[in-house]
């Protein structure tokens, strides 16, 4: 099994694929394959995590553990005309799929979305990109993170 932190990764990337704009188009690295042209399209990555015990024995392996985990999801779209249209429909279906996610939700005990950014890129592709950034909190056991409390 996996550590939480990467099931949550994988669920938001289950909730974000097939959606209307980006399809399947769904990468869970930090690295987008722009030379595949699969445009629109979301990265999804983990960004930092600090983590606070919460109850138990001091120094004892089985005690409560708080994880404060940075979610980025990263949307892409070509430029075009109508790139910030574009980008704000990305940023609601992500928003809405990943609200609406009961696997995120079986592993995390809160979520909030913490900051949205706007971008573009130029150069050999003009690119524009959304960064939205969820502020996820989990809780694991001192001496099993990889099953969430």
């Amino acid at each position: 099994m996996s550590h939480v932190r990467q099931q949550i990764r994988e669920a938001f990337g289950t909730a974000c694929s097939g959606l209307s704009t980006t399809g399947t188009n769904v990468f869970q690295t930090r690295v987008y394959p722009l030379e595949t042209g699969a445009l629109p399209g979301l990265c999804i990555y983990t960004t930092s995590e600090s983590i606070s015990d919460v109850v138990g024995e001091i120094g004892g392996a089985a005690r409560l553990v708080s994880r404060a985990l940075s979610v980025r999801v990263e949307g892409y779209a070509r430029a075009a005309s109508n790139l910030d249209d574009t980008l704000d429909t990305i940023s609601a279906e992500v928003e809405t799929a990943v609200a609406n996610s009961s696997t995120i939700d079986g592993l995390i005990t809160d979520m909030e979305l913490s900051s949205t950014d706007v971008s573009f890129t130029e150069g050999d592709r003009e690119v524009g990109v959304i960064t939205l950034d969820f502020a996820v909190v989990y809780t694991t056991t001192f001496n099993d993170p990889q099953t969430a409390k």
